[in-house]
């Protein structure tokens, strides 16, 4: 049985083996490999032509694969074909009708469908902004005005946005936070406004905002109540016979306990 007959150089498929004996022989996801690979093969000009697609769908049902199976395998090939294609106009950051039009028409020669668009300009914005935060840990204002060219090329949904945002540029507002909290886990008012400006500019939501912060805080106090206990620990373990230190602390005193009232000396 040769395989290779499934490929001819005019990307028409001369389908002349027992299907029976194909399915007999290759398990299914082989099946789905051989079509993978003729799907590959023939559009490697980033164009899929009707003949490309009768050729694919007539193997596919002889495989006993539905109609959802082809879509998935044309999502599976041609997608990573688009998504470079995009990656390639973010990267000249040149965004004008040429670089639209040049979109479109992969699109089209392409044939593809909406939800694919979707899933993979959706894929290249997290690409292009997960690169954008491995190389700056505080991103400037033309890092900004770049990331509004993205989007505003996309044309993402501003939700779908602020979904990814919340989650690839955390810790780049919770980094300011922790820095805004600083050593006594109080954020003046001036640093208020300033992390309100941050969060905005990086498109993050009040919901994450906040819950970003509620973690900076529950990280500090749990630090906090940590040293507290470890500190109690030691002034209540048995104490050697030495000399009493007549240097005490006149910052301690003695009514009060510990900070966190974890013990109140009688």
């Amino acid at each position: 049985m040769k395989l290779n007959l499934i490929y001819s150089s005019d990307k028409n498929c001369d389908f002349k083996i027992s299907v029976d004996e194909i399915i007999k022989t290759f398990d299914f996801e082989s099946l789905e490999t051989i079509l993978i690979s003729y799907l590959k093969n023939a559009t490697n000009e980033l164009k899929i032509t009707d003949k490309i697609i009768v050729n694919l769908s007539n193997l596919a049902q002889n495989f006993g694969f539905n109609d959802n199976k082809i879509k998935s395998i044309l999502r599976i090939v041609i997608g990573p074909i688009y998504q470079n294609e995009i990656l390639k106009i973010i990267e000249q950051n040149n965004y004008n009708n040429f670089s639209y039009d040049m979109l479109e028409n992969v699109e089209k020669s392409l044939k593809i469908d909406q939800e694919t668009i979707f899933i993979n300009k959706k894929a290249s914005y997290l690409k292009f902004l997960e690169k954008k935060v491995s190389n700056n840990s505080i991103l400037s204002n033309d890092d900004i005005i770049e990331i509004d060219n993205v989007i505003n090329f996309l044309g993402i949904n501003f939700e779908i946005i602020q979904n990814i945002n919340d989650t690839t540029l955390e810790p780049i507002f919770k980094k300011a936070t922790e820095e805004a909290l600083g050593a006594n886990y109080i954020i003046p008012s001036n640093y208020w406004i300033g992390l309100e400006k941050l969060r905005k500019r990086l498109r993050i939501s009040e919901r994450k905002s906040k819950e970003i912060f509620y973690s900076c805080i529950t990280d500090k106090l749990k630090t906090i109540l940590e040293k507290a206990i470890i500190d109690n620990k030691k002034k209540n373990s048995p104490k050697e016979n030495v000399p009493k230190d007549v240097g005490e602390d006149p910052t301690i005193n003695k009514d009060s306990g510990t900070t966190l009232g974890i013990e109140v000396e009688e």
